[in-house]
């Protein structure tokens, strides 16, 4: 039996597994399928307003920020930031102010923590003018367009230079990751940078898509900023992120690296058992590649996610299923309310979730936990909008820092 059996490959089960088996808990990891790390921009939002740090003090339960209380989110992202320095992705910035991350759509994002990657590029800090490089052969980032968005111009974006990659090994269009290989190449690195310089005289600061290595990304970083003698930053990309593939897989890799056994592929179904305490989670029943298997646990972490990843599913009379443990979802309105006509509006649907107390157990419907030894964290729990909001991996990190510390406790 194992201590810990943590359900979602994403931001938040991939966090819990590191904080659990860095105190030697023995841990699994289930994942379905790939987690949103792919999909997002690779940094941390705590909260899109001036001062993070004071907007979350005035939330009120049951948003998951006040649940979880301030000091589970400073010291989860205190150690969010130290497992990602020992695994070379550095990050930087605070929660009192929010800096600033150029998007593909010349917009800036609001976000509170960076990787070094973006950080020559917040418009609030420098004033320069900003050079964007053009890739002809790649796919999914259009800095032409990028240029001529009027908000460019308030984030000193000056002109589109047309950039040479070298010798790609393919005739076909590049997907993100596949320039991104070509970056870990730190020698073909050297040799496109120097081929760049001459179409850089007078650049000031140079904004290239997040495309700058996986494995080898601050080398690679470095080896242009020394080359072409000026500060280079990265813009996102449509999906396939680059940047949150980097910190998918420096959790992955520390989780691993300290016990973590993780399984990829199958569908879990919730066990539970009666015992002389009550009933009580049992673990998991594993279904795929034409095997069934059982996992057994002393607890387990429900981390799979809303509507988008898989953890909610909403059928057509109107209810709102939870797949794993059929945990009671709340839906307080009919299933037209569900959605504001403007995208640009805060939606319904997104607040939907489990509830939870503050020890991030789920409960029943009448408030009380439903087992002992389960938790949920991240997106599947109710009472964000984490989109609107810019509060997605803030939340991920602070749920998972309060359940993996409470779980902690109830295990010794």
């Amino acid at each position: 039996m194992i201590d810990v059996l943590v359900v979602g490959g994403g931001l938040s089960g991939l966090f819990a597994a590191c904080l659990t088996s860095r105190q030697n808990m023995i841990t699994t990891l289930v994942m379905r399928g790939r987690g949103g790390l792919t999909l997002s921009h690779g940094a941390v939002e705590l909260f899109s307003r001036s001062s993070p740090s004071r907007s979350i003090a005035k939330l009120d339960p049951p948003h998951p920020f006040a649940l979880a209380g301030i000091t589970n989110l400073s010291e989860g992202i205190k150690a969010f930031l130290e497992i990602t320095g020992d695994e070379g992705l550095p990050f930087e910035g605070g929660r009192s102010t929010n800096r600033h991350i150029l998007t593909a759509t010349g917009d800036a994002r609001h976000v509170a923590y960076v990787p070094s990657g973006y950080l020559a590029g917040d418009p609030k800090i420098l004033n320069e003018p900003i050079s964007l490089g053009a890739f002809s052969s790649l796919r999914d980032f259009q800095p032409h367009y990028l240029h001529t968005n009027p908000a460019s111009a308030a984030n000193h974006v000056e002109k589109v230079v047309e950039l040479p990659l070298l010798h790609p090994f393919s005739h076909r269009d590049l997907y993100p990751q596949d320039a991104a290989r070509m970056f870990d190449d730190l020698e073909w690195t050297v040799e496109n940078a120097r081929a760049w310089k001459p179409h850089l005289v007078g650049a000031k600061r140079l904004g290239l898509p997040a495309v700058l290595g996986i494995e080898n990304h601050l080398e690679a970083l470095t080896i242009l900023e020394n080359t072409l003698s000026i500060p280079v930053f990265e813009i996102p990309t449509l999906p396939p992120s680059v940047p949150g593939l980097r910190l998918e897989l420096a959790l992955r890799r520390h989780a691993e690296r300290n016990g973590t056994r993780i399984i990829e592929g199958p569908t879990a179904t919730g066990r539970a058992q009666r015992q002389r305490d009550g009933v009580r989670v049992a673990g998991a029943l594993l279904d795929g590649a034409g095997r069934r298997f059982v996992i057994d646990s002393r607890s387990t972490i429900l981390a799979t996610g809303s509507f988008l990843h898989g953890g909610l599913h909403a059928t057509q009379d109107q209810r709102v299923l939870e797949p794993v443990f059929n945990l009671p979802v709340r839906v307080e309105t009919t299933r037209t309310d569900w959605t504001e006509s403007s995208i640009y509006d805060p939606q319904p649907y997104a607040r939907m979730g489990l509830s939870v107390n503050e020890s991030m157990q789920p409960l029943d419907v009448h408030g009380d936990p439903m087992f002992e030894n389960l938790y949920a964290i991240g997106g599947i729990i109710g009472g964000a909008d984490r989109t609107f909001e810019g509060s997605r991996q803030g939340v991920d990190i602070a749920t998972a820092f309060c359940a993996v510390n409470h779980l902690q406790r109830s295990l010794s």
